[in-house]
């Protein structure tokens, strides 16, 4: 019975708005958080642009030589609209530029940086597939790890009240293991449980068409509602690896004990973060537009998306303490 008063009688946590408020003004005090994210959307700007645009005509010109073999027994109206899906794959890839991947999104820092605006300071040509792999995914590993200082910094000041570059940079290398080892680890049970499935279901289809079609549909809507509740219940993973400093293994736990606590007023903040962020992404790209709205868009971006960076771990911090006590 005291335990259940005790409890009753704690201080009520910061509502969303309050929560989003005090973030900010983390970021108020240490405005040094923001050199990072600008200066990862001033190098998409005025650096080079890794471009994938050769390998895409490549791809383009193969796929044509196919279509035209296929010409005769295919019907006018196909052939006409795999044309304009490979001029669009002609443009996507001459738009892309893979220092993009250094700002993927998510917990990671998000660009402001349109494609089209990004790599003034000259291309550099990919030309082989398995290149573009190894670079793609070594950028991604890299960007990881700076979301990692980025927001390792924002923690620390958040828990200590100061950032220490020592203990920031020692403990960096821990929290990119873990964030990298988990979703590995989350892709590899997912690849485990749906390729089986799938393959049941195309096995299955070739001999009972009804009952194969109905396993597909059955595995695709489970696969993304399995999605939908990682993405949810897994929101503040990365704000337990640096914030509790605890493992992949006890972030995970803490993120689905926070959400399903907290559920509503977990939801309302994931929802309200997304729509700032998603909103704003409109004023950037307009903005963008000239020089000069496209440096204040890159400052305004680096300060938006760290003080919310700071609000999730405000929110995640006050309610695992709040469920633990």
């Amino acid at each position: 019975m005291r335990n259940v008063g005790s409890r009753s009688d704690a201080p009520a946590v910061p509502g969303i708005i309050e929560t989003l408020t005090m973030g900010f003004e983390v970021v108020n005090r240490m405005p040094l958080v923001l050199a990072l994210p600008v200066a990862l959307d001033l190098l998409l700007w005025l650096g080079p642009k890794l471009s994938v645009a050769t390998l895409g005509e490549r791809l383009a010109e193969r796929i044509l030589a196919m279509v035209a073999e296929a010409g005769q027994s295919a019907a006018e109206g196909q052939i006409g609209q795999l044309v304009q899906q490979i001029e669009l794959l002609r443009g996507l890839a001459r738009s892309v530029n893979l220092l993009a991947l250094l700002a993927p999104g998510g917990f990671a820092m998000a660009s402001a940086v349109p494609a089209e605006q990004s790599g003034l300071g000259g291309q550099v040509e990919l030309v082989s597939a398995s290149q573009v792999v190894l670079i793609a995914l070594g950028l991604l590993l890299l960007g990881i790890g700076l979301a990692c200082l980025w927001l390792g910094a924002i923690a620390q000041q958040l828990r200590d009240g100061e950032v220490s570059a020592p203990r920031l940079l020692r403990t960096v290398p821990r929290y990119w293991l873990s964030i990298v080892g988990f979703f590995a680890i989350l892709l590899g049970g997912a690849m485990a449980i749906s390729l089986p499935l799938m393959a049941v279901a195309t096995v299955t289809q070739l001999f009972v068409p009804a009952l194969g079609t109905f396993l597909t549909l059955f595995v695709a809507v489970a696969l993304q509602l399995l999605l939908i509740w990682a993405l949810l219940y897994l929101s503040f993973f990365a704000d337990a690896i640096v914030v509790s400093e605890v493992g992949p293994i006890r972030a995970a736990a803490n993120s689905v004990r926070v959400v399903s606590s907290n559920f509503w007023s977990a939801l309302g903040f994931i929802i309200i973060t997304w729509v700032i962020m998603r909103g704003l992404h409109v004023v950037w790209q307009g903005l963008a537009q000239a020089p000069m709205g496209l440096a204040l868009a890159i400052f305004g971006n680096g300060y938006v998306e760290s003080g919310l960076a700071a609000a999730s771990m405000l929110f995640y911090r006050n309610r695992i303490a709040r469920s633990t006590s």
